[in-house]
């Protein structure tokens, strides 16, 4: 009976896709790409690697945004998901934030 369980618990996973957010599964793949430390160059270079759209680091600021196509699709909202890239003075990657941007009616 308790490998029935377990069975019927893996396959309504499988169906109905439970395992992670596809948001948290970018930010995780941005996060482990991206380590502390990666100078502007190398981080604009990883995210075109892995198909994320970005813009140039702004010297302003210190910071380089990135956004993903929708990471959730509702009815009539949908949702990107959004990097930013905070650098120190010297150029290197000092933290991310990411977070999810909302679209729609």
């Amino acid at each position: 009976m308790r490998f029935r369980s377990l069975a019927v618990v893996g396959l309504l996973t499988g169906v109905c896709g439970c395992r992670g957010s596809r948001f948290d599964r970018i930010e995780g793949e941005v996060r482990s790409a991206l380590p502390v430390g990666t100078a502007a160059p190398e981080a604009a270079r990883i995210l075109d690697s892995l198909g994320i759209k970005h813009a140039a680091l702004d010297s302003l600021t210190g910071t380089m945004r990135a956004l993903t196509g929708p990471v959730e699709k509702k009815l009539v909202t949908r949702a990107d998901a959004e990097f930013v890239l905070h650098f120190d003075s010297t150029g290197h990657l000092t933290t991310i934030e990411a977070r999810k941007i909302y679209t729609g009616p």
